[in-house]
């Protein structure tokens, strides 16, 4: 059996030599562990913005829902505002009708109001944040998308407001002064809602076309196409107007104009 004693090493020269070795072993080491963790930081962000791809496909196509809408559920809260002031001693009530697919409440025997106002709940950039992605991202990036998921949240708060106004509305109810601008104020206060939930589905519709998350057009308009057709036939059996989203969309200025980038 030959046992191989280690040599001895022989002058600075040949210690700096091993060193050296040991040095370059440990940065071409520590360079591949860098590279392999930088592959899987791009996997994770690549993955994460197909999520938000989708959730923000998600989040347009409801903004532009209520952009859309709008005008009419105004002119159906102005018809309805006439009925009271115009009634005599007795209401003459709206129509009730049912439900839009998409609203967030249920009345069994119809609702005085029919509009699209619908709430997304999003996930994806929180969850990118708390695992880490997202500081994978450029610092650009990040601030954009924080400040279009901070506009969703004002516009689905303010969406979440808008309620069905006073279903006594629908009803031949007995008008004293006092019940009458009653109704009114109610008629006031689902109106200012629409309007803001308007206003922030507009904002938000042009914080995600800044972050490259809007959906082609076309299909914004096939998706609405199919999920108003119900209420756009109601609309023009009133005479009310529908809202142009890509034409609000056009006028929205971008992030960097306003300051937000």
């Amino acid at each position: 059996m030959h046992i191989h004693l280690p040599k001895a090493i022989h002058g600075w020269r040949e210690f700096a030599k091993e060193i050296a070795i040991i040095v370059i072993g440990v940065l071409i080491a520590l360079g591949f562990e860098q590279v392999v963790e930088w592959v899987h930081w791009q996997h994770k962000v690549a993955e994460g913005e197909e999520r938000l791809r989708v959730e923000g496909a998600q989040m347009f196509k409801a903004a532009a829902e209520s952009a859309y809408s709008g005008p009419c559920v105004i002119g159906q809260l102005q018809q309805m505002e006439q009925r009271v002031l115009t009634s005599g001693d007795r209401l003459s009530p709206t129509p009730l009708q049912r439900p839009a697919r998409n609203v967030a409440f249920a009345v069994p025997d119809g609702v005085v109001l029919k509009g699209n106002f619908r709430l997304v709940a999003p996930s994806v950039w929180d969850a990118l944040r708390e695992d880490g992605t997202a500081m994978h991202m450029p610092v650009w990036r990040q601030r954009r998308l924080s400040v279009a998921y901070n506009i969703h949240a004002i516009r689905n708060a303010a969406t979440a407001r808008i309620a069905t106004p006073s279903q006594a509305l629908g009803q031949p109810i007995p008008l004293d002064p006092a019940t009458r601008a009653g109704l009114i104020a109610n008629i006031s206060e689902v109106r200012n809602d629409v309007i803001g939930s308007i206003g922030g589905s507009v904002s938000l519709m042009g914080a995600l076309r800044d972050v490259d998350l809007a959906p082609p057009p076309a299909e914004v308009d096939d998706y609405l196409a199919t999920r108003s057709a119900d209420l756009v036939s109601f609309c023009r059996t009133l005479g009310l107007p529908m809202g142009d989203w890509r034409a609000q969309l056009a006028r929205m200025p971008s992030l960097k104009d306003r300051g937000l980038d």
